[in-house]
């Protein structure tokens, strides 16, 4: 028989506003559907939405194609008893909680649920991160006190994407706490490599990611007016934080003619590869990343990237398929963006080629999946 698994998380299919937490659970799903009973609970809206998804039912179990139930939760819905009655109904062998700060994906779970009848594992995601911690951070004390004080955060295990998110994990619970570390499953639909033409002197970047300060882009658009050549840069994705949209457009407005910068909305998933064909570089001098789905997004499209040295993603000069570094050294972000700008066309696709090589390659690894049902085992 197979296991059963609940995931509860704040956002699922059809939204895409919460980016990357999204889109682990679809990879975790498309990987795993066949192996495992998998069962969502999730809300009815995006992630800072308050209209429902159109033509779906509300509060009801419902099959999606893939054979996955799914439970779209409206807001009145989620109180206590609505949702430990729902879990409790349920019988499963996992509760898969992907919403660490929510009260009704989380702490109501975490709280009131009898930990020996389900196993219980709380996907980090990110949210330990001491980058993130700083953000709304009396706030998240005051939970993770709370999770001390009850004992519940060792009766639980909790995943860690790699060796430096469990040491951040047990820098914020504790030495002892249970952590099993499992990685981010990528996407492995990769689309067959599309050239694009290189001209020397001249670069098209791409940002995509949310529009919040953690992802760092007022420092990318300070870069520019210290780079070579002609550069544009398009942004994509959801606008998050009007105020800080408002610091990096008035950074924009200073920019030099030979520097164009252009805002164009958020993007589907299943947009985003045809996206990244347009452009010769994609970047994010993120303050941290637990894995980054778009930085890979870039790679199996072909298409190097130019990132912080806070992701997963190491020593990518070596590999020739992009730079990860420092945002201390901002004389090195500039002196690249001066490098792929002088890049011919043989040098650009020599790197591009490689970024779809390394990719595929890392597709193959079995050891990914293998680690993740460590999770379940």
């Amino acid at each position: 028989m197979k296991k059963k698994i609940l995931i509860l998380s704040e956002w699922y299919l059809p939204g895409f506003k919460a980016g990357g937490p999204i889109q682990s659970l679809v990879n975790f799903v498309n990987a795993f559907s066949q192996i495992y009973d998998i069962h969502v609970f999730t809300r009815n809206t995006d992630a800072h939405d308050t209209t429902p998804y159109p033509n779906i039912s509300p509060n009801t179990w419902q099959t999606n194609a893939q054979g996955i139930q799914i439970f779209y939760a409206s807001t009145d819905f989620l109180q206590k008893k609505n949702i430990l009655s729902l879990i409790a109904a349920g019988d499963y062998d996992y509760l898969y909680i992907n919403s660490m700060y929510s009260v009704p994906f989380s702490i109501i779970p975490l709280l009131f649920l009898d930990k020996k009848k389900h196993h219980v594992i709380v996907a980090v995601r990110g949210m330990l991160h001491r980058s993130a911690l700083k953000i709304k951070s009396l706030k998240k004390k005051v939970f993770i006190n709370i999770l001390k004080l009850s004992g519940i955060y060792n009766k639980v295990i909790w995943q860690a994407t790699d060796d430096f998110e469990k040491t951040e994990v047990q820098l914020a619970l504790g030495n002892n706490t249970p952590i099993k570390v499992a990685p981010n499953l990528p996407r492995q639909d990769q689309t067959p490599f599309l050239p694009i033409t290189k001209t020397k002197g001249a670069l098209k970047l791409v940002y995509i990611s949310r529009i919040h300060h953690i992802k760092n882009l007022d420092f990318l658009l300070h870069l520019l007016a210290k780079a070579q050549g002609n550069i544009s840069l398009d942004i994509y994705g959801p606008m998050e934080q009007e105020a800080y949209w408002e610091v990096c457009q008035a950074i924009i407005q200073k920019l030099p003619t030979d520097k164009q910068v252009n805002y164009k909305g958020a993007l589907l998933q299943s947009q985003i590869s045809e996206t990244l064909q347009q452009y010769h570089v994609f970047c994010l001098p993120t303050l941290g990343e637990n894995f980054g789905h778009a930085i890979f997004d870039a790679l199996i499209t072909g298409r190097p990237v130019l990132i912080s040295d806070l992701t997963p993603w190491k020593d990518l000069e070596k590999l020739q398929i992009g730079w990860d570094i420092s945002l201390k050294n901002e004389a090195k972000w500039v002196e690249t963006l001066d490098k792929m700008g002088d890049f011919t066309q043989e040098e650009y696709d020599m790197w591009a080629k490689t970024a779809y090589n390394y990719a595929a390659q890392y597709l193959q690894n079995p050891e990914l999946r293998k680690q993740v049902r460590t999770l379940f085992a």
